[in-house]
């Protein structure tokens, strides 16, 4: 039986992921709709990882309540935006 060894592994792959990655100001966009717990642990590690690469979060937080055409607004906004990934 082999022993990973898990630490190890994790740093080669972050740098290779920060070789991947050009030295400008790139920006993660987080679009939340709703307040729930199980995306709150996902984002958080989203947000782990983007801090890990000097990546830039830009978060958005939306009601449920809020409109189909406020938050599709959002999504062409950011995909407009060349800085955004």
């Amino acid at each position: 039986m082999q022993l990973l060894e898990c630490k190890k592994i994790k740093e080669i792959e972050l740098s290779n992921l920060k070789k991947l990655i050009p030295d400008k100001n790139i920006k993660l966009v987080i679009i939340q709709i709703g307040d729930y717990p199980e995306n709150k642990i996902y984002l958080n590690s989203k947000k782990k990882l983007a801090a890990l690469l000097n990546v830039e979060i830009i978060e958005y937080k939306y009601e449920e309540s809020t409109s189909k055409e406020k938050i599709i607004s959002k999504i062409k906004e950011c995909n407009n935006n060349k800085q955004v990934t």
